[in-house]
């Protein structure tokens, strides 16, 4: 066993090739104006039983902004239960709330909910999608509505993350 681990240890090189790229880069990176670099993220302490994905759908025209809420029980995001792919969930959405499953726009992780403990009761998560519709839908299902959002610091934000390179992508 000493003599594999001793030849590993010789056969393993370590090349400036390897790794000067990805330094170049990451100097580069934060190079950037921080207004132009991705947002950091840290997860957000809020428990998950299983893993879900809330979905933040913005239409945006010149005049005003709108989100669409579900209004069931009490207004909130469209969150899709386990949900482990963006364009996955955003059809399950999209068949549900407007019975078709055309979607294209850009998909933005704006943030990442998870605790971990205690074990096996929420160690799931819930990773929060900031996406937009380019068309005008119409809803299709009377639980969803479209609510425009007047406060302008709101606005304001829900622009700039979904302004290109502004929120972190999503395969």
């Amino acid at each position: 066993m000493e003599q594999l681990r001793n030849s590993a240890q010789h056969n393993i090189m370590l090349r400036s090739s390897d790794f000067l790229p990805i330094v170049e880069k990451t100097f580069q990176y934060f190079t950037k104006v921080p207004t132009e670099r991705y947002p950091p993220i840290l997860p957000v302490l809020q428990p998950h039983k299983h893993m879900c994905m809330r979905i933040i759908l913005v239409k945006a025209t010149e005049n005003e902004i709108q989100v669409l809420l579900n209004m069931e029980d009490t207004p909130h995001f469209p969150t899709i239960k386990d949900a482990w792919q963006a364009d996955d969930s955003l059809h399950r959405l999209s068949m549900d709330a407007f019975e078709s499953k055309n979607y294209h726009g850009t998909k933005h992780i704006l943030c990442v909910e998870h605790v971990g403990q205690p074990h096996r009761t929420a160690d799931g998560v819930c990773l929060n999608l900031l996406t937009d519709v380019q068309t005008n839908r119409e809803l299709a299902n009377s639980k969803y509505m479209w609510h425009t959002i007047t406060h302008p610091e709101v606005r304001r934000l829900v622009v700039e993350r979904l302004e290109w390179g502004m929120g972190i992508p999503c395969p």
